[in-house]
């Protein structure tokens, strides 16, 4: 948005419109991962995926939010918002950005614990991070 054309009224509602809509798309994919059959090896594999995508938008909504810049690479939203949320919400993301593509890649994916303990994990990090970024977003007045 050009700033020069739009006033700034409306580029602020337009900021929020676009954190609000990344962050439900988030909290959808984690609602839906709940949904999902955990005895289920392939439906726990998806699981992974859905939490680390809902962790990535919460995120990247947050990061879009404060820089008012829409970064989409996966590794610049983990760094930017360990410098704005914290270092552990980072570190999650990592993780979880790792294991997705452990998940989704190999057709010999390795964890150190069952599959279905990990999905079990994954939407326990997602719940997390998705109550820490709506937290941040209240305080900076985002109505979600």
């Amino acid at each position: 948005v050009d700033e020069g054309f739009v006033p700034n009224s409306q580029i602020e509602q337009i900021i929020e419109q676009v954190t609000r809509d990344r962050f439900n798309l988030g909290k959808a994919k984690a609602e839906f991962a709940r949904t999902l059959d955990q005895n289920n090896a392939e439906a726990c594999k998806v699981i992974i995926v859905l939490c680390y995508y809902a962790m990535y938008h919460s995120c990247r909504a947050a990061v879009f939010h404060v820089h008012r810049n829409d970064v989409d690479v996966h590794e610049k939203v983990g760094f930017e918002i360990g410098k704005i949320i914290g270092k552990p919400i980072e570190d999650s993301l990592t993780f979880w950005r790792n294991t997705r593509n452990e998940v989704d890649y190999s057709p010999y994916p390795v964890f150190s614990i069952p599959l279905k303990d990990l999905a079990l994990k994954a939407i326990d990090s997602a719940t997390f991070c998705l109550s820490e970024i709506e937290n941040f977003l209240k305080k900076r007045g985002v109505k979600l």
